[in-house]
């Protein structure tokens, strides 16, 4: 077998995407994040007025899902976390919102200062103001 097939071989298979069991592809939990927390907040970005003294919108978002696979929190529900990285002028900021997704359920969560809340919350659309989501579940040994 020659070498070029032996890499050609191992760069499929890791590059075939990131899937968990139960879990949804990295694409699907991208497009998840997109639906429920980045289109609404550029449509509320774009509604401000040009001349607000508030900074500018970033001019682009993307998602990336974070190392490590899913989680499950203390209620045995699995989550995967992300992180949304902004591009302002010519560089991108690494990891400017992060937070967390409910594949199952497709709830959106968003760490903002060590408090997690609902990206209903965030966007102003209501929600319980903190929640304890994205914790995963502690295992105790019996040593």
């Amino acid at each position: 077998m020659k070498v070029s097939s032996v890499l050609l071989s191992l760069w499929v298979l890791l590059g075939s995407g990131t899937a968990y069991a139960g879990v949804e592809s990295d694409a699907e939990i991208s497009q998840l994040v997109e639906a429920a927390l980045l289109k609404p907040l550029a449509q509320r970005e774009g509604e401000r007025s040009r001349f607000s003294r508030v900074a500018m919108p970033p001019a682009a978002r993307r998602v990336r899902v974070l190392e490590g696979g899913p989680d499950k929190d203390p209620r045995g529900r699995t989550f995967v976390r992300f992180a949304v990285d902004e591009r302002r002028f010519k560089a991108w900021a690494r990891s400017a919102m992060v937070g967390c997704a409910y594949p199952d359920d497709g709830a959106v969560f968003i760490e903002r200062g060590g408090k997690v809340q609902s990206a209903a919350q965030y966007l102003g659309q209501g929600g319980p103001e903190t929640t304890t989501e994205c914790t995963a579940a502690t295992v105790s040994s019996n040593r």
